[in-house]
């Protein structure tokens, strides 16, 4: 996450460490550690996400908890108050996925659609609005998603036919599409036909092909698409040297 990290252990619990000042780590206090703590209460995790100052745990029971930082919404319990503990996702029961972005939640649902809640200034919760949701809300026309990873300020989703589609902040062409303009709702990612995985950066974007090569696209200045240039792309470009 941003300045901490969490761990999923093999007895179901989870452990942070790090920076606590929005109660990230999630033992109750605002005090950092150097070393690993217990999360308070989680028992039974399954998958963990640490987004920019909160954290989620996806549980046993399809169910989602949240703690940490909360002034977008993201902790999806229908309050804007952080939390040093973990508290319920509102109204989702199914869970078999989340992703923490920098201020927004997306999960992905055993019927495979995907649900997102919190920021949505630039549509990363992807109902077609620009609207903060303080809970869980569709997102539009997914039906038939495999993966979500929610990034800095847009998400992208694996679709079960391989491609993916990506909404929200697109200033980067973060969204793959060919163009600069936010998507409120998901926009197909141009070129990539045969994805196995997608992951969503702060401004950018990589996707894992069946071929065992890598794609990225989006923001530039640092290299960050691999490519062998500092251009920012709209569309994916190879990463140079895997293979």
């Amino acid at each position: 996450g941003g300045s901490y990290t969490c761990a999923l252990l093999s007895n179901h619990r989870v452990e942070c460490w790090g920076y606590n000042y929005f109660d990230q780590l999630g033992d109750g206090t605002t005090k950092n550690s150097s070393t690993p703590v217990p999360v308070s209460g989680i028992t039974n995790a399954i998958q963990v996400s640490a987004g920019g100052s909160y954290t989620c745990a996806l549980l046993s029971n399809h169910r989602v908890e949240c703690w940490g930082d909360n002034e977008a919404g993201e902790l999806g319990y229908g309050k804007i108050k952080k939390s040093p503990i973990p508290v319920p996702v509102s109204g989702i029961t199914n869970v078999i996925q989340v992703s923490a972005g920098t201020h927004h939640t997306c999960a992905l649902l055993s019927n495979r659609r995907v649900e997102c809640w919190g920021d949505n200034d630039n549509g990363e919760i992807g109902n077609g609005t620009r609207t903060p949701s303080f809970t869980p809300v569709m997102v539009s026309a997914v039906t038939n998603a495999t993966q979500v990873s929610a990034g800095g300020l847009h998400t992208c989703a694996l679709l079960s036919n391989r491609r993916v589609e990506c909404w929200g902040w697109n200033i980067y062409g973060q969204l793959g599409n060919g163009k600069t303009k936010d998507g409120l709702v998901p926009v197909r990612v141009k070129g990539i036909l045969a994805t196995t995985q997608v992951s969503a950066g702060d401004g950018f974007t990589c996707a894992l092909l069946s071929n065992h090569r890598a794609s990225c696209w989006g923001g530039n200045d640092d290299g960050q698409l691999g490519n062998g240039k500092k251009t920012n792309s709209s569309t994916p470009v190879s990463v140079v040297g895997l293979r």
